[in-house]
């Protein structure tokens, strides 16, 4: 008998076992409550997690984890869905487990509200769910010749890091409000930010100039915060003095403009690669967040467009800098069609950079945002 339950905290234990087995069987060995502690550590606030199970004659065959947060986009706050942990048992494959839990997972997005989902993994797997890979991040690679040349008359006197290992370090406050000054930023609650700074193995680094913290550095650059981006020469320096002396590669998102233009003046090689594989379930929440941020670093041209996502018609109109996107009837209309997967890939994808459609103006593509340390 084959159940697919939602499962409760008495399971947990029983569940990481699970999908330690799976990921180690196929990958290589694996530790979840180390590798993800926010999800799966003894201390993590799991609260916001949903862990969906196929069960197999009292037996778990087959696993699917969602948690929940909160993303700060602008004046919007937007209802975020973090798939992690699909893994199912290898005897069991070609059960249409997956498959279940995932809908499972979705059809409870949908009920609670949430406006979208994201994950990482297989383009095609996913997208027969609805996802697909969108959003821009500039890819930056430094080495030290281009610091050498670049950077030859900085000086980096004074510039520290310091590994933070304690989950009650004070600077743990000042890298919050750090975080929280950026335009678009997940909710990082202070009681998770430790684990969340650690995910996958990560290490999380306060940045020193004489003695005060001036501010912090997560993985090898993945996350980068100053409390002012003119400090970014003598850092970037220090790094590879003090931690990394080859080479970087570091994702910046496409808001962070002055991170953009400096790395872009020093890099070896820079590239634009999608963010997540993601999935819309408000269209027009997300369209009218997104848009009005875009607006605040790009501004956007007068226009209105109408056309159609599957069942739903909506318009979006521009004046002024004002932002409006709504759902509207259209019945008696011949609007624009576009499937789910078109409509997240003309939004979010990257391909209105080369082949723009120009009835949408310069509106695209839109910013979608979710930083390194808060995906799955």
């Amino acid at each position: 008998m084959v159940e697919f339950i939602r499962a409760d905290k008495s399971q947990k234990a029983d569940m990481i076992d699970f999908i330690t087995y799976v990921f180690s069987y196929h990958y290589e060995p694996h530790e979840f409550k180390k590798l993800v502690p926010k999800v799966y550590a003894d201390t993590a606030e799991d609260d916001n997690v949903t862990h969906y199970m196929a069960m197999e004659d009292g037996r778990i065959k087959a696993v699917v984890s969602n948690r929940l947060m909160e993303e700060k986009v602008g004046a919007h706050t937007l209802k975020y869905g973090l798939i992690g942990a699909v893994s199912v048992h290898p005897y069991s494959k070609g059960k249409g487990y997956m498959k279940a839990l995932m809908k499972m997972a979705l059809d409870d997005a949908q009920r609670d509200g949430l406006d979208v989902m994201a994950l990482g993994g297989q383009r095609q797997r996913y997208a027969y769910f609805g996802f697909e890979r969108v959003g821009t991040s500039y890819q930056y690679t430094l080495n030290k010749n281009n610091i050498r040349h670049c950077l030859k008359d900085v000086d980096t006197t004074g510039v520290s890091f310091e590994l933070i290992n304690d989950p009650d370090a004070a600077e743990l406050d000042k890298i919050k409000e750090l975080y929280e000054r950026r335009p678009a930023h997940g909710v990082r609650p202070r009681k998770e930010l430790f684990h969340i700074m650690h995910n996958w193995a990560s290490e999380l680094r306060v940045i020193r100039k004489d003695g005060r913290m001036i501010g912090y550095v997560y993985s090898n650059m993945a996350e980068l915060v100053l409390e002012d981006n003119a400090l970014l020469p003598e850092v970037t320096k220090a790094w590879f003095e003090q931690v990394s002396s080859e080479t970087l590669s570091l994702s910046i998102p496409m808001y962070e403009q002055a991170q953009c233009a400096f790395f872009t003046r020093i890099c070896e090689r820079m590239s634009i690669l999608p963010v997540e594989m993601v999935c819309v379930l408000n269209w027009e929440r997300m369209l009218q967040a997104m848009l009005e941020f875009r607006n605040r670093f790009c501004p956007l041209q007068d226009g209105e467009v109408e056309f159609q996502i599957e069942e739903e018609a909506f318009r979006i109109q521009v004046n002024g800098g004002n932002v409006c996107v709504q759902k509207i009837s259209a019945d008696g209309k011949t609007l624009p069609e576009y499937t789910h997967n078109e409509a997240e890939l003309l939004f979010f994808g990257m391909q209105n950079m080369l082949i723009p459609k120009t009835e949408y103006k310069n509106w695209l593509p839109l910013p979608f945002c979710i930083d390194l340390p808060d995906t799955f």
